[in-house]
């Protein structure tokens, strides 16, 4: 699969007609992959899925969440993992959210040469969400996917956002169709794990991920390519030097190692308690003995 940077004014234009999927595509949920998988299998074509290079909530005010449940580089690897042939990342700036809806046929899908278009049924584009499918199927060969519901939850970006801030990592992942994952970099922190007996990995962020609530998650961190079981701590450690914004903290039972600088993948795989403060040291040491042996059961 290739990935194809989009400006508006020098889109490439494909000798052959294309398929392509339309959507957001911010963490390619079960939903997402439902309509990229249609594409794949019945559009005959080449097929390409559109996302943009930044969350929609970093140029509309108070509508959209500012971070995103996957960066860009998480999206190719899942969407290729599906057999889409091209990942198209248009710039998402106010000139392309104040283009209405004909405009971006127009000047968008049409100038790319596309032929086929697969969508959720409720998907909407063009100024002020003016667009819609019936408007598409004018224009092309149009495949539209009912919405998908799990135990009465829509299945959407927004309620898997939801979930992971109150705590609710099954739910979340279970709409995502995998664990809910983060990537960044191993740096250096005040050593304060280490001081009483479990030092911890730092990770420093790659993208504005989606934190979840704070508190202590059994997770799987990658280091190397290799996985490790590990306990990780989200929020602001108030035992010890509380800090002033969020960090996440990853311990791995009986791992040795300096890693500073080195790529971390981390998954999340259930929520175990709340982020407390204890009144001694001794009381959170014997807790974090508590949460290992949780996760090792």
């Amino acid at each position: 699969m290739k990935t194809i940077l989009l400006e508006l004014e020098n889109l490439p234009r494909f000798a052959s007609p294309i398929s392509i999927c339309l959507g957001n595509f911010d963490g390619v949920h079960i939903g997402h992959q439902q309509v990229i998988k249609k594409a794949v299998l019945d559009s005959g074509t080449e097929v390409a899925v559109l996302t943009f290079d930044a969350p929609l909530g970093s140029v509309i005010d108070g509508r959209k969440a500012k971070q995103v449940l996957t960066s860009v580089s998480d999206r190719f690897q899942i969407i290729h993992r599906l057999g889409a042939d091209y990942l198209f990342v248009l710039h998402l700036d106010e000139k392309l959210l104040s283009m209405s809806a004909e405009d971006f046929i127009v000047k968008v899908l049409k100038k790319l040469n596309v032929a086929k278009v697969f969508a959720g049924e409720d998907y909407r584009f063009g100024h002020e969400q003016a667009g819609d499918i019936e408007l598409l199927g004018k224009h092309f060969s149009v495949t539209s996917l009912p919405l998908f519901d799990v135990e009465h939850h829509k299945v959407s970006t927004s309620q898997i956002i939801a979930f992971l801030k109150q705590g609710k990592i099954n739910k979340a992942n279970e709409l995502l169709g995998r664990h809910y994952q983060m990537h960044g970099t191993i740096s250096e922190g005040l050593h304060n794990g280490k001081t009483i007996g479990f030092p911890t990995a730092n990770l420093k962020l790659s993208a504005p991920y989606v934190i979840p609530k704070f508190g202590v998650y059994k997770t799987i961190c990658y280091i190397d390519g290799f996985p490790h079981l590990s306990l990780t701590n989200v929020g602001l450690h108030p035992t010890i030097q509380q800090l002033d914004m969020p960090s996440i903290e990853v311990h791995i039972p009986n791992y040795e190692g300096n890693d500073y600088g080195k790529a971390m993948y981390l998954e999340f795989i259930a929520f175990l308690r709340p982020e407390q403060r204890f009144a001694t040291l001794d009381e959170l040491k014997a807790q974090i003995s508590r949460d290992i042996v949780s996760i090792k059961a």
